[in-house]
């Protein structure tokens, strides 16, 4: 086996990231978006592909329920760091965002201002193909708006995890890995004239 070039998963580490279970996060790293403006709703949705005329276009949004443009649910993952993947303790330890579970409670409306309150939830040990001991950390967010009204709450988690013994492990792919064939222009073709084709359906319902 090779040597070691990678800090570990230690019990000494583990006990004290474990302190910190319950404790409150004041001091992390400030998030990409504080308000939900207009602009900020527009580059998110654009950002992961929807555009959802009731993020974006004011015009069509006043005639809805809402009155004017609404965050899309996920636009919360840009107003805290932490629910997006970041996370401390263990230093050196590789860390892999892997997952969220979302409650949400109220609508995001537009120029709505989001703070966070953010704990450590809990620390779960795993043993896993890819590398062996692996500790799932998982956080709370709560979200809220200017008025104080809780509109969200996450538990997200990332999967702590020892890249010496990943790398000697390999993955489960390994085994597999062939020859990537390039696209042809057919493919890429036909992909465009998908996007080109696709309908946004906007108040329009849908009938099965």
């Amino acid at each position: 086996m090779s040597e070691n070039r990678y800090p570990k998963i230690t019990e000494e580490g583990l006990a004290k990231l474990r302190q910190r279970i319950g404790v409150r996060i004041t001091n992390t790293i400030e998030p990409w978006n504080y308000e939900a403006t207009r602009d900020a709703i527009r580059h998110y949705a654009h950002g992961i592909g929807d555009d959802n005329p009731l993020w974006c276009d004011p015009e069509y949004a006043a005639n809805t329920r809402y009155g004017d443009i609404v965050a899309l649910p996920s636009f919360l993952f840009s107003t805290d760091r932490i629910v997006s993947g970041y996370c401390g303790g263990l230093s050196g330890v590789h860390a892999m965002w892997a997952g969220a579970d979302w409650t949400w409670h109220k609508p995001v409306l537009r120029n709505d201002v989001i703070t966070t309150e953010v704990y450590l939830k809990d620390l779960i040990e795993h043993q896993t193909r890819f590398a062996g001991r692996s500790v799932q950390q998982i956080y709370h967010v709560d979200f809220y708006n200017q008025h104080g009204d809780q509109v969200a709450g996450a538990d997200s988690w990332v999967f702590r995890t020892d890249r010496d013994e990943a790398r000697e492990k390999g993955t489960k792919y390994t085994d597999i890995r062939g020859v990537v064939e390039p696209l042809s222009d057919e493919h890429l073709a036909e992909w465009s004239r998908l996007y080109e084709n696709e309908e946004i359906r906007g108040a329009t319902p849908r009938y099965w």
